[in-house]
């Protein structure tokens, strides 16, 4: 059977509580409860804060992504001293598989200008 003592955010789905993926960092906090590989990229860059001139760039596989974690970036307290900025390709159409809708050319070189 479930365990009845599982603690947090891991209850609620386990137990068809309402729980969501977004209760992980409702707070902002990072907390016990994130996922592994966004708290090894808030390590990571927490090493840098403070440094004037560190520019940084991180990929990831689809558009989708890029937004998702761009406001986890945003919302995670100890990332609070950087910018984060999206860069995403043009759409391909509606045919192309993307995921979605692309930056225009002009929001991309303004991403750009901005990193630089």
């Amino acid at each position: 059977g479930l365990d009845p003592e599982v603690p947090g955010p891991l209850a609620g789905f386990l137990h068809g509580g309402g729980a969501s993926v977004r209760q992980c960092f409702a707070s902002g906090d990072l907390g016990e409860y994130g996922f592994p590989k966004f708290a090894a990229l808030v390590e990571y860059l927490q090493g840098y804060s403070g440094r004037e001139r560190f520019h940084g760039v991180i990929f990831v596989r689809t558009k989708h992504a890029v937004f998702y974690l761009a406001g986890l970036m945003r919302r995670t307290q100890q990332l609070a001293g950087i910018e984060v900025t999206e860069l995403v390709g043009q759409t391909g159409g509606p045919s192309a598989g993307d995921g979605g809708a692309g930056m225009t050319g002009a929001a991309q070189q303004q991403a750009l200008r901005l990193f630089k």
